[in-house]
């Protein structure tokens, strides 16, 4: 489990400086997937390079259960992080990409790569270079390097914004999959209906300002969205399933 409590953070600009993250408290329980969802601009990356140890704090404090969180080491080996741009600098085989993964571990592993490969369907782009696939391929190979290693804290900036509605569903499937087997997953999104379905626990920011949190049904209501998002929502129930469509 990982707990953020209190925490703020300031833009990197030594002139004029302001808050980014301001007095944000929330929790990364194992067995869980937590949403962090709010307009663009509103902190969502600047909390997850936070809690990745990327961002200095200006105020409050984070705790990684049974870690020494501030240890590089120790946060390489029970956390893994996966930004929202990806930048290419060498044609590396899609199975080198995902074995970096392993770095923190010290060891190379070919059978656990391929078993990540073949987890997140991409076993049969091994040998291809990274930069020949689509953004799309790409993702999931990324997510094969972050799920590799096996550690106990994922999270992940925006991973379904570039799959297409069959992929984007079967990326939540595989994280809720690796929930299911133990890991505490925070993951950025702008989906709120996949975030329903999919999420356990969704904070709401706005502004660097923690507006609502807790189960989506709870939080996902267009009396505490339209403010936030400005745009009216309606809410539709299809048999079991609930959704917020925003009005045109």
């Amino acid at each position: 489990m990982l707990e953020l409590k209190n925490i703020s953070a300031l833009t990197p600009e030594t002139a004029s400086r302001k808050s980014i993250l301001h007095d944000v408290s929330c929790r990364f329980e194992a067995g869980q997937i937590t949403a962090i969802v709010g307009p663009n601009g509103a902190g969502k990356t600047t909390l997850m390079r936070a809690a990745a140890g990327l961002v200095p704090l200006s105020a409050g404090s984070i705790h990684l259960e049974g870690c020494d969180w501030k240890d590089p080491k120790t946060r390489a080996r029970h956390l893994a992080y996966l930004p929202q741009f990806q930048n290419l600098a060498w044609p590396l085989s899609c199975h080198d990409v995902v074995a970096l993964g392993l770095l923190p571990y010290g060891f190379k592993d070919d059978a656990l790569v391929a078993a990540s490969l073949e987890r997140c369907e991409v076993a049969h782009f091994s040998d291809r270079p990274i930069d020949t696939l689509s953004g799309g391929e790409r993702s999931r190979v990324f997510v094969a390097r972050l799920l590799v290693g096996n550690a106990p804290l994922l999270l992940l900036d925006e991973p379904t914004q570039s799959l297409d509605a069959a992929a984007a569903m079967a990326m939540m499937h595989l994280l809720r999959g690796a929930a299911d087997d133990g890991a505490a997953i925070g993951v950025v999104m702008h989906d709120l209906n996949l975030a329903r379905a999919f999420c356990d626990h969704v904070l709401v920011l706005q502004n660097g300002v923690a507006m609502a949190q807790g189960a989506p049904h709870d939080v996902f209501t267009p009396s505490q969205l339209e403010p936030i998002f400005k745009v009216e929502f309606d809410a539709m129930t299809v048999g079991d399933a609930h959704y917020l469509m925003p009005r045109s």
